[in-house]
């Protein structure tokens, strides 16, 4: 809705503001073990997923200031997260060549995508949540079946791909 943005330092901590009042701070999330180089809302906004440069993706409660869950990734790390249209699972591309879906409140792992050679730069649930496209240094995109982790297409292209993104 545009009601707020949320930022990452350095300095183990995201902010999320207000973009009606600049003095209105809505949280600060702190953690352990490092800055953040990424962050993304789930879309009623409730939810909050970063990447940690300790390799963790966590997932948490905005207006409880509080971390549901922590997901381990084998480092460096994901690269990126995307919320399901629901918010209930997250999708991780990863420097290993793989995205992987997890349950957003737990963190439980519910599936790997694995088939791309190179680092996964994007992964994205479509809107209705039945597909999830992801992007990769190998030079393909790749559509995946949400529901099961099935491969439906291969989509290759002469370079490096960074990002993907399904129209709603």
């Amino acid at each position: 809705d545009g009601s707020r943005v949320a930022f990452a330092f350095d300095d183990s901590a995201v902010r999320v503001r207000s973009t009606a009042d600049a003095a209105a701070i809505i949280a600060e999330l702190a953690w352990q073990g490092g800055g953040a180089y990424f962050v993304t809302f789930s879309a009623d906004g409730k939810r909050l997923a970063m990447g940690t440069i300790d390799s963790m993706v966590r997932v948490w409660d905005v207006e409880a200031s509080r971390e549901l869950a922590g997901i381990a990734l084998s480092p460096p790390g994901a690269v990126r997260a995307s919320f399901s249209r629901d918010g209930t699972r997250i999708v991780t591309a990863g420097a290993d060549g793989a995205a992987r879906v997890w349950e957003a409140d737990s963190g439980r792992e519910l599936d790997v995508l694995a088939g791309h050679t190179k680092e996964v730069q994007d992964a994205v649930f479509s809107a209705d949540g039945s597909m999830i496209a992801t992007a990769s240094r190998d030079q393909t995109v790749r559509i995946w079946n949400a529901a099961d982790g099935s491969a439906r297409a291969v989509l290759e292209h002469g370079d490096e791909v960074n990002s993907v993104a399904v129209s709603p």
